[in-house]
C-alpha cells in the first residue's frame, strides 16, 4: 500500500482547495451537488456549511457561522464530492467552503468574496 504524501518528513498541511470548487443544484429535487479538484497533500477533504440570511444575499460578511457538513467521505459519494438535500430558509441561502487534510493538519478553508481567509472556528472533528 503506498505511503500518503502527508507520512513523509518535512510534509505539511495541504493548501487551499482553490478556484476548483462547482456547485450544481438540482431544481427538481433540491439537491445541491459540490464537485472540486484534488490537491497536493490532501488525503481527505472536509465540507462545510453556513447560511447567508436576507440582508446578506450578495456575500457573508464576517462573523461566519460555517460548521462541519461532511467530514472525509462520510456520505460515500466520492472524495471530492459532497451533496446536500436541505433547502436554506425562504429568503436565504447556503454558502459551502472546503479543505483538505492530512496527517499534519487541516488546510485553510476558501477567502471570502473580498479575498480574505474565513474563519475556521468549528473543524470537523477528529484526525
Amino acid at each position: 500500500m503506498p505511503q500518503a504524501l502527508s507520512s513523509f518528513p518535512g510534509a505539511s498541511p495541504p493548501g487551499p482547495v482553490g478556484p476548483t470548487l462547482m456547485l450544481i443544484n438540482a431544481p427538481t429535487t433540491g439537491i445541491t451537488t459540490l464537485n472540486w479538484g484534488p490537491i497536493p497533500l490532501a488525503d481527505f477533504y472536509n465540507t462545510y456549511r453556513g447560511t447567508i440570511p436576507r440582508p446578506m444575499m450578495g456575500s457573508r460578511p464576517a462573523p461566519y457561522d460555517h460548521g462541519c457538513f461532511e467530514k472525509d467521505d462520510t456520505q460515500g459519494n466520492g472524495a471530492t464530492t459532497s451533496r446536500d438535500g436541505t433547502m436554506p430558509p425562504a429568503g436565504t441561502a447556503f454558502y459551502y467552503d472546503n479543505s483538505g487534510q492530512n496527517t499534519c493538519g487541516e488546510g485553510p478553508l476558501g477567502p471570502d468574496s473580498s479575498g480574505n481567509a474565513r474563519p475556521n472556528t468549528a473543524p470537523c472533528s477528529g484526525p
